[in-house]
């Protein structure tokens, strides 16, 4: 994954596999147009939900975010409150169902691979 990424940076042409394509969607999460203050807020949090998500898979608690959290509000949304693209796009690729008060991760194998990709993926980024 870290050499498919590379190349992705480099502008090299790579399939395009599950691995890579949450790669991608990491690595626009890292290069938001935001202050870096606010950045880092999204990449920290961002990384915290899929991390809880990944390790506690059977845990309801973490495949549930509201649209209410004072976390989503203040970490991944803009200052009009909407939800970042970048930060859409990745929790769509993953599998989160949007409801109008929350987005919910829906229990299934495929979801719980996507866990693991961009958990993986988000590792790599950070070293």
């Amino acid at each position: 994954l870290k050499t498919l990424l590379a190349m992705a940076e480099d502008g090299q042409s790579a399939p395009l596999t599950p691995e890579l394509e949450v790669g991608l969607l990491v690595l626009d999460i890292w290069r938001l147009k935001v202050p870096p203050k606010d950045a880092i807020a999204v990449r920290d949090t961002v990384e915290r939900v899929v991390k809880n998500i990944a390790e506690n898979l059977t845990d309801p608690k973490y495949r549930t975010l509201k649209k209410s959290s004072k976390v989503l509000q203040n970490s991944l949304c803009d200052a009009n409150g909407t939800l970042h693209s970048e930060v859409l796009q990745l929790f769509r690729w993953m599998g989160f169902v949007e409801s109008v008060d929350a987005f919910t991760l829906p229990v299934s194998q495929e979801c719980d691979d996507a866990a693991s990709h961009a958990a993986a993926a988000i590792a790599i980024r950070r070293q």
